[in-house]
């Protein structure tokens, strides 16, 4: 089914602009120009690189908005008011003067595209928006000051990761130029995440709510450049795409050597299929040149009561060091404990079949255990069922490095010592 765009004019600002001079001709020029506009991107996005029918209406209001040198020039995606079969996005009126001013201008597309990497990334936000309105919820019930830092700091991450992809497609689609260097953009940032997570780390201890507002990444490192760099670096390290593919990308946006659009596709793809845990696991296991993955362990550490200091360390170890069965053996080994390793992990394994979690964020978890499980299971390979075990017991394990309770960090090491495991069994 054909998508249907229909424009709106609710605040006459096609009067307000004709009573500036400007002919009706172009005004109406700029309507029909911005029904194929919105109409193009949908299908781009939604049927080419998601491979999903997109929405049967999209509805684009015309809003009056004063150039007041606060408010950007604008297109804006309205999730509250939209739904999947029905997007709502508003268009400022400085943004529709300067379109008519210079018709060659790529700013429009550049953020028709941008919110539309937005629409195509919402149902996956409001599930990220149910389990933090939940904690949140939680938080207000039992008078919890103390976690309110980690509410704060998943909001920052989840907004990280929806500014990410939404750049990334404005990048990739629009073929836009950085002009610098992408590896320049790297240290600013890095900066700017250290000193938000410690601002979140002095938050752990009720003080003042002023320095929740702290918890974010400042505008003056360009996070709208560094981010979507990042978030290729993260699907990369992930094995989502190849690496040849990242670095061929990251070198376009200096150079303007633009990707073949299949290309682009399967990034963007990667992209918007990346949920929220995956995008916090993905960060951890970028190199500490690029995030600052010791300040954010140490946060962790904190979240629990200064507690598991010596797991993380075990934890890091694992991370930075080259993958190979004895280091991961040994550091599973240290971080839950010879005792949790006799632990029955048939049991185990029937419970979890039987009652498995909701994972929004790792949709391919089942998958993943099952595999360990059936490793384990045959046994006619003692190195590998030695690894499979380890990581089956280090997954249902009580006492491990992060705690599975804490949200949006606590499932983290799981992950990276379950991929860990997967990725040296394929190597035997």
């Amino acid at each position: 089914m054909k998508t249907k765009v229909n424009v709106r004019d609710k605040q006459n600002v096609v009067n307000s602009l004709k009573a500036e001079g400007y002919p009706e001709a172009k005004l109406d020029s700029f309507i029909n120009t911005t029904k194929l506009e919105f109409m193009a991107y949908a299908n781009l996005v939604y049927r080419e690189i998601l491979r999903k029918t997109p929405p049967q209406l999209i509805t684009v209001n015309l809003v009056i908005q004063e150039d007041d040198g606060k408010q950007p020039m604008a297109v804006t995606f309205l999730s509250r008011r939209s739904s999947d079969d029905h997007l709502l996005f508003e268009i400022n009126q400085p943004l529709v003067k300067r379109v008519l001013d210079n018709p060659t201008d790529r700013t429009y597309a550049m953020a028709v595209i941008h919110e539309m990497m937005h629409a195509a990334d919402h149902p996956t936000m409001e599930r990220i928006d149910k389990v933090l309105n939940r904690f949140e919820s939680k938080l207000q019930h039992d008078n919890n000051t103390s976690n309110s830092s980690l509410l704060h700091t998943l909001q920052m991450l989840k907004h990280l990761r929806a500014d990410s992809i939404a750049n990334l497609g404005k990048f990739l689609l629009a073929q836009m130029k950085m002009g610098v260097s992408v590896y320049e953009l790297f240290e600013p940032f890095r900066q700017s995440f250290d000193l938000a997570m410690k601002n979140a780390i002095s938050c752990i201890t009720p003080s003042e709510s002023s320095r929740y507002n702290n918890i974010s990444i400042d505008d003056s490192c360009h996070p709208e450049y560094a981010c979507p760099c990042i978030l290729l670096m993260i699907i990369s390290k992930m094995g989502l795409v190849k690496n040849e593919l990242v670095q061929e990308a990251l070198q376009g946006f200096h150079t303007g050597h633009y990707l073949e659009k299949r290309d682009a596709m399967t990034l963007l793809y990667a992209a918007l299929t990346l949920s929220f845990t995956d995008f916090i696991k993905g960060l951890l296991l970028l190199s500490e040149e690029y995030i600052p993955i010791k300040t954010i362990l140490e946060y962790c550490t904190l979240l629990q009561g200064n507690s598991k200091e010596e797991e993380m360390k075990a934890l890091l170890l694992l991370m930075e060091q080259p993958q190979h069965v004895s280091t991961f053996n040994h550091m599973v080994e240290q971080i839950i404990g010879k005792e949790a390793l006799t632990m029955n992990l048939d049991s185990s394994y029937q419970d979890f079949c039987m009652d498995l979690p909701n994972p929004i964020d790792y949709p391919s978890l089942k998958t993943k255990i099952s595999y360990l499980y059936q490793v384990m299971k045959r046994g006619n390979n003692a190195t590998g069922c030695h690894i499979a075990r380890n990581a089956l017991a280090y997954y249902f394990a009580n006492e491990k490095a992060i705690n599975d309770r804490i949200i949006g960090f606590g499932r983290v090491d799981d992950m990276i010592v379950i991929d860990y495991a997967i990725h040296l069994l394929k190597k035997l």
